[in-house]
């Protein structure tokens, strides 16, 4: 970790949670997210309409996250130019309960990820196999024909040292499966990106076949576009507005099923950080990935279906600059529209249980029906914490919500 980043901020994640709040911070005019003594915080000025009662989100109050001076934030006008009633609120709706006429389709997009940075060996992945066991087993009770698992524990970090604890997701690793195997099943062709191999499409061999790979295969041979700009290691604090962390990626498989074609594309672009300089908002890189996406992956390909963690919240104000961007290719009049849940103020239901922000989307050109953001209870609300440190505050937990979408195919 860089002297210079915030003492109690490892960068590579709470990415989402802290820049939501240094954002605000810079929207209010503060110069501390989580509070100083000086005055109000930047939980006080806007968050304070986005608690999600119904989990154990941290509130951003209780951060106390120092921030650096920060004069290329986004100023208070940027921050409020969309309309409060975007502004994502906890979950309090229900989704269609009934699927549309067509052939039925289930996509699932899972960040299986942590807020756990300081997990010596496991950063961010999911690091006790009871657990992993728990959301395979959440997975499987589900059944979906398409599933995106973002921040799925890669192969190379479990090389990277000898676990020798059983409890541990990394032991014995050379002789088992991969996690993200482990976690669909053998009923699954799994296809992950090339980069990093941690954004990983799953295609249930009932559904469909995925072009150029065996079925029930585990491979990282997703389509992956190269970066659009200079790669930067996120959590040396090297990132900023003019490069991309190179976890970051876009990928894509093509499909075939009895209904046709179809290209699925997994989007986890680049997020917000903080470095030297303090807070970047890292859009450069992101839209340049979220074009990547739409114009050279989905591109021409028949129908298609993009699905992930985008990073962004079209509807927040924090975002507000992006909204015209993602607009151009989503919505009324253009090719893809969405199928995130909405409550009954046409606000998008929070995917994050840190911070309410919805930042995973599925988009399509084809489909009909309406995403459930699995809020209240969380798709781990059943599991024995007991046997983790901490119990339900095990720093360790999912912090994404899972995103289950009960769609047709026309």
């Amino acid at each position: 970790m860089r002297e210079s980043l915030p003492r109690r901020f490892h960068p590579m994640k709470s990415r989402l949670s802290l820049n939501l709040c240094v954002l605000a911070a810079a929207a209010a005019g503060l110069s501390a997210c989580g509070g100083d003594e000086g005055g109000g915080t930047a939980a006080d000025a806007t968050y304070a309409d986005m608690a999600l009662p119904e989990t154990d989100a941290t509130p951003v109050a209780d951060m106390a996250v120092e921030v650096p001076d920060m004069p290329a934030a986004p100023t208070s006008d940027a921050a409020v130019a969309v309309p409060d009633a975007d502004i994502d609120a906890a979950p309090d709706a229900e989704p269609d309960a009934a699927v549309p006429p067509g052939t039925p389709l289930v996509v699932m997009s899972f960040n299986v990820g942590n807020p756990d940075e300081m997990e010596p060996h496991y950063p961010l992945r999911l690091s006790y196999q009871s657990y992993e066991d728990f959301v395979r087993d959440q997975i499987a009770a589900l059944q979906p024909d398409i599933i995106a698992l973002q921040e799925s524990l890669p192969e190379q970090t479990c090389a990277a040292f000898d676990e020798a604890d059983p409890l541990r997701t990394c032991y014995d690793a050379a002789n088992r499966p991969r996690a993200a195997a482990r976690m669909l099943g053998p009923s699954y062709t799994i296809v992950c990106d090339q980069r990093k191999h941690v954004e990983c499409i799953g295609v249930h061999q009932a559904f469909g076949t995925i072009d150029g790979f065996e079925p029930g295969s585990v491979s990282d041979g997703a389509e992956t576009p190269p970066l659009p700009m200079d790669g930067c290691v996120y959590f040396q604090g090297t990132c900023g507005e003019d490069n991309c962390d190179d976890e970051s990626t876009v990928s894509a498989v093509s499909v075939t099923t009895d209904k046709g074609p179809l290209r699925v594309v997994h989007m986890h672009p680049n997020a917000s950080g903080t470095n030297a300089a303090g807070f970047y908002f890292g859009r450069t890189c992101r839209d340049a990935q979220i074009q990547q996406g739409f114009d050279d992956l989905a591109g021409d390909h028949g129908p298609a279906l993009l699905l992930g963690d985008w990073n962004m919240d079209p509807g927040m104000a924090l975002y507000a600059s992006e909204k015209p961007f993602w607009e151009s290719y989503v919505g009324e009049g253009k090719r893809f529209h969405d199928h995130d849940q909405r409550d009954g103020a046409g606000r998008r239901i929070a995917t994050n249980n840190r911070v309410a922000v919805a930042i995973d989307h599925v988009v399509s050109d084809f489909a009909t029906g309406t995403c459930e953001v699995r809020a209240n209870p969380l798709i781990d609300a059943d599991y024995d914490f007991s046997q983790l440190p901490d119990g339900e505050n095990f720093t360790g937990r999912l912090d994404h919500r899972a995103v289950v979408c009960p769609l047709s195919w026309p």
